[in-house]
């Protein structure tokens, strides 16, 4: 069996698990058409990708317009879920041809080493969490091919052999695994400091209190080849220009180890331009992955793959229309 194979395989998975959402919908009636406009160039260059990323942000407003003054929690609830989905799709389309795959959090997805290494309990008998991983990107380009060659190609026919051998790849490979957990949310002011929380505990190397515990099982972030915690966001705010590096809500997230971005163009502060109030969520792939994803083959990993792919099929989303 190819490495390819396999982790495209995965990739379907994670991505026909997004279809039993509310976001398919949303997809089919609203975004695609936008989608398709801003990405429709015969090449599908890196370029188109990145400009796609610029226009995230507007493409989720336009079907989820929230106002930040009189809002329900069950419309964030579900605008919320929706926005991870789109931004798991996006990630996955970038990394479509590579052993890089993005996950809605979901166990079932998740090899469980590295759900493991997620997992922060505290106190005793304290419920372990790792609630804030809404999605969680892992890299496999390191395990080298070979390790593929004796794996009967018939296991992607099934899924509890398949999902076994990932568990047992995952735990052999564990050092040279890298991970990437974004956290979405729609609103950037109110939710600042919780990936701000988050990137600290993981980054820590122990704690003064001992009843925090990163990672069960003998497993912990520090182990993989590496670990970046990242931050993505609409921002459903409607004047992006309020933010700036004196913004509380940018200074909580401009140090974070995986960066912070939104679904528009980089914002650079005006004072010092070496500094990034945020980041386009196109520029993840070259911010997180400079090792896994190269432009200058995005085009044709797109040609090649992109019959294949579920989540682009079943849009009927011809690009070259």
């Amino acid at each position: 069996m190819k490495k390819i194979d396999f982790f495209e395989k995965y990739r379907q998975d994670a991505l026909s698990d997004l279809k039993k959402s509310s976001f398919m919908k949303t997809m089919k009636s609203y975004w695609i058409s936008q989608i398709k406009y801003h990405f429709n160039e015969t090449k599908h260059t890196s370029d188109d990708l990145l400009q796609l990323g610029n226009q995230l942000g507007s493409i989720f407003k336009s079907t989820a317009k929230i106002d930040e003054d009189a809002r329900n929690q069950g419309l964030l609830s579900t605008a919320g879920h929706v926005f991870e989905c789109l931004i798991t799709w996006y990630v996955n389309l970038g990394l479509i041809g590579t052993n890089t795959i993005a996950i809605k959090f979901k166990k079932d997805l998740i090899p469980n080493a590295i759900k493991d290494a997620l997992t922060v309990t505290y106190g005793n008998h304290g419920n372990p969490s790792n609630s804030e991983s809404d999605i969680v990107v892992i890299s496999f380009d390191q395990i080298k091919e070979e390790v593929f060659a004796s794996i009967d190609p018939d296991i992607l026919k099934n899924d509890k052999n398949f999902y076994k051998q990932l568990n047992e790849l995952t735990d052999i490979h564990f050092r040279d695994i890298r991970v990437n957990v974004i956290q979405c949310k729609t609103n950037w002011n109110d939710n600042a400091q919780i990936p701000m929380a988050w990137d600290l505990i993981y980054s820590a190397t122990q704690f003064n209190n001992d009843k925090i515990q990163v990672g069960i099982k003998g497993r912990k972030v520090h182990d993989l080849l590496s670990f970046k915690y990242s931050f993505a966001t609409v921002p459903s705010q409607a004047n992006s220009k309020q933010y700036t590096m004196k913004s509380v809500a940018v200074q909580r997230v401009h140090m974070l180890s995986g960066h912070n971005f939104w679904g528009a163009p980089t914002k650079r502060d005006t004072d010092d331009l070496s500094k990034v109030v945020a980041y386009s969520i196109g520029e993840i792939f070259n911010l997180n992955f400079p090792s896994i994803f190269d432009p200058t083959k995005f085009s044709q990993r797109f040609e090649d793959l992109k019959g294949d792919i579920l989540f682009l099929s079943d849009f009927d989303l011809n690009l070259d229309d």
